[in-house]
C-alpha cells in the first residue's frame, strides 16, 4: 500500500534505514535484533514490492553518528567517542574505519543492483569529545573541519570508487563549514540532503547555508517529515503541522536549486528513544503531503480528493479531543489502529487537561478546598482507565499483520500501560484528597493577616508556635478604616499540614483580642503531590 501510493503520487525513491533489522552476517551478527530482524527471504519480498511500483529503493546506513545500534555491543565498545556513550563513532579508533566501511559494504549486499545509498553523519553530537580527537584538533589547522572530512571522505570514496554508488549525508554537521572546506566533498559528487521538519525549513538553518553549499558546487536535496518529528512519544499524527512544513519546503525551492526532496516518516527519535508516531496513525498524512508536493502547493480541494478514497472523508486535519475519540472506520491497512490510536490520543489530552485541573483546584497549589470539584475530576479519571483497558485488549487485534507481536508488546507498554499509569497515581491523589475531607471543613478562603497583640497589622507572619506559622497574605493592603471580614486564620505546620484554624469571622479590623484556636485533627490533613 505505501509503495503503490508513492507510485500514484509519481514518487519514484523509497529511502529505508534498516538499522539493526537486517541480517548481518560475520562480526555483524551480532548487531541483529533478537525478535524484529528481517530475514533475508523478507528482505527481497520488501525490495520487489518497491520495484513492482517502479520505486527506486535507497538503504541508509549510519557510519558516524547515530550508531547505537552497533556501539552498544561490548565487542565494538573501544570505538566509542565516550566509553560513557555509544551514540558515536571515534574517527581516531583503531577499526573505525574498517566498521564504517563493512556496514555499507554489508547493506550493499542486501541490495543487488543498488544505485544510491545513503550514509548518514548527522548529529554526532560527542564528536571531538576523547583525548584522540581533542589531541588532533589542537595539532591541526581547522582542526575539527578535517578530523570530520577525513572519515566522511574516506566513507564517501568507499561508495563511489569501490561500489560505484551515489553517496548521499545530511546537512547539519557541514552548518558551519567554509565553501573552501566543501569543495572536497562537491569534487566526490556526493548528494547533501538538507533536513528540516518545521513549519518554516529556514528558520532552523544558517542563513548562508544554501549559499556555501551552492558556491562549492554541491548538489543539494530537501527532507520533509510527515510523522516523527514533532513529538518524542507522540500518539497522533499533527497534519496541519507537517502540511506547513511541505508547504514551507515548496516555496524554499523556488528560491534555491534543490534536486527533489525526501518525505520521512521517522518511528523513533533515535534507536534507544521512545516510539513515536506509528505508520497507520500516519498514513493519511502521508498521502496529503505527498498530494501536496505533486500539486505544488496546499489547497483545501486536496484533502477531498485524497482522503476519501481511503474512507477519511471530511475529517479534520486538526481534530478536537471529541472528534478523535470517534473517528470514521478508513479503508487503508492500519484502518482500524488509526481508529483505535485516535482515541487513545483523545484520553491523552484528557489527561493533560486533568493535570492542568489539578494544578487549578487542588493543593498544595490553592488553599481552597473543593470536594466536588475533586470528585468530579476523579469520576473522569475512572472512565479513562476504563477506556485505556479497552484499548490495551483491541490494539493488539487492530496491529495483527501489521506487527509482530514483539512491537505490539511494546506498543502497548509504552503507549498505553504508561498512559494508565499516569492516570492511576492521578486517580488515587483525588481519591485521597476525598477520603480526608469526608465533611465539610471551614477553611480560609484567602487566609488573613495576623493581627498582633497591640492592634498593629503584621504584613509578614503571624504566631509562631512550636514551629507552626500562619501564611502571609499575597500582597500588603491598606486597612485604615475599615473592616475586614474573614473566615479563618489558618496555622500551618513545616511539612505543609493543616493543623489548626482560629475562627475569625467579622472580627473588626481594629480589634487587638486574638480568637481563640480550634484544632481541625486529621480532617484536614494536605498530603503533597508525589
Amino acid at each position: 500500500m505505501l509503495c503503490s501510493c508513492a507510485h500514484k503520487c509519481r514518487h519514484s525513491r523509497l529511502l529505508i534505514e534498516w538499522e539493526d533489522t537486517l541480517p548481518y552476517v560475520g562480526r555483524l551478527k551480532c548487531v541483529r535484533h533478537p525478535t524484529q530482524c528481517y530475514s533475508a527471504s523478507q528482505v527481497r519480498d520488501i525490495l520487489q514490492a518497491a520495484a513492482e511500483s517502479n520505486l527506486e529503493v535507497i538503504p541508509l546506513v549510519q557510519t558516524f553518528g547515530h550508531l547505537e545500534f552497533v556501539l552498544k555491543h561490548e565487542r565494538f565498545s573501544s570505538m566509542r567517542e565516550s566509553p560513557q556513550s555509544y551514540m558515536d563513532l571515534c574517527p581516531l579508533a583503531d577499526g573505525a574505519r574498517e566498521l564504517a566501511s563493512e556496514l555499507v559494504s554489508q547493506v550493499l549486499s542486501f541490495h543487488p543492483g543498488c544505485r544510491r545509498i545513503h550514509v548518514g553523519c548527522d548529529e554526532v553530537f560527542g564528536f571531538v569529545s576523547c583525548t584522540k580527537c581533542k589531541k588532533f584538533v589542537r595539532s591541526t589547522p581547522d582542526g575539527r573541519t578535517q578530523l570530520f572530512l577525513d572519515h566522511v571522505l574516506h566513507v564517501i570514496n568507499q561508495c563511489v570508487s569501490v561500489h560505484k554508488v551515489q553517496p548521499f549525508i545530511w546537512h547539519d554537521m557541514l552548518d558551519s563549514f567554509s565553501k573552501e572546506a566543501l569543495v572536497p566533498l562537491a569534487r566526490t559528487g556526493v548528494q547533501v540532503v538538507i533536513w528540516s521538519y518545521t513549519p518554516e525549513v529556514e528558520s532552523k538553518l544558517p542563513v548562508d547555508l544554501w549559499d556555501r553549499l551552492m558556491a562549492a558546487g554541491v548538489s543539494c536535496w530537501g527532507a520533509s517529515a510527515y510523522k516523527g518529528a514533532s513529538e518524542p512519544d507522540g500518539v497522533w499524527t499533527p497534519m496541519v503541522h507537517h502540511l506547513a512544513n511541505h508547504q514551507s519546503w515548496i516555496a524554499a525551492s523556488r528560491r534555491v536549486k534543490l534536486s527533489g526532496i525526501f518525505l520521512t516518516g521517522w518511528t523513533r527519535f533515535n534507536h534507544t528513544a521512545a516510539l513515536c508516531e506509528l505508520l497507520p496513525a500516519g498514513f493519511p498524512c502521508l498521502v496529503l503531503c505527498l498530494a501536496t508536493l505533486q500539486a505544488g502547493g496546499w489547497h483545501p480541494s486536496l484533502a477531498h480528493r485524497v482522503l476519501d478514497p481511503i474512507g477519511l472523508a471530511g475529517i479534520s486535519l486538526s481534530p478536537s479531543t471529541s472528534v478523535l475519540s470517534d473517528l470514521p472506520l478508513g479503508r487503508f491497512p492500519g484502518a482500524e489502529m488509526f481508529q483505535h490510536l485516535g482515541r487513545l490520543e483523545s484520553l491523552r489530552r484528557m489527561l493533560v487537561r486533568l493535570e492542568e485541573n489539578r494544578r487549578l483546584f487542588c493543593p498544595p497549589f490553592t488553599r481552597r478546598l473543593n470536594p466536588p470539584m475533586w470528585q468530579q475530576l476523579y469520576d473522569q479519571t475512572v472512565g479513562i482507565v476504563a477506556n485505556l483497558e479497552h484499548i490495551a485488549v483491541v490494539l493488539p487485534v487492530a496491529g495483527r499483520g501489521l506487527f509482530c507481536s514483539d512491537v505490539m508488546h511494546e506498543i502497548v507498554s509504552s503507549k498505553v500501560s504508561a498512559l494508565s499509569s499516569d492516570v492511576l497515581r492521578l486517580s488515587h491523589f483525588f481519591r485521597d484528597l476525598l477520603d480526608r475531607h469526608k465533611s465539610p471543613v471551614r477553611l480560609a478562603d484567602v487566609p488573613p493577616r495576623a493581627v498582633n497583640p497591640s492592634g498593629d497589622h503584621d504584613m509578614s507572619a503571624a504566631a509562631d508556635t512550636a514551629g507552626d506559622t500562619v501564611m502571609p497574605a499575597a500582597s500588603p493592603v491598606s486597612m485604615a478604616d475599615s473592616e475586614v471580614v474573614v473566615d479563618a486564620i489558618v496555622t500551618v505546620a513545616a511539612d505543609g499540614a493543616v493543623v489548626a484554624v482560629t475562627d475569625a469571622s467579622k472580627v473588626a479590623a481594629s480589634s487587638s483580642t486574638p480568637p481563640p484556636v480550634v484544632s481541625l485533627g486529621d480532617c484536614a490533613q494536605f498530603s503533597p503531590i508525589s
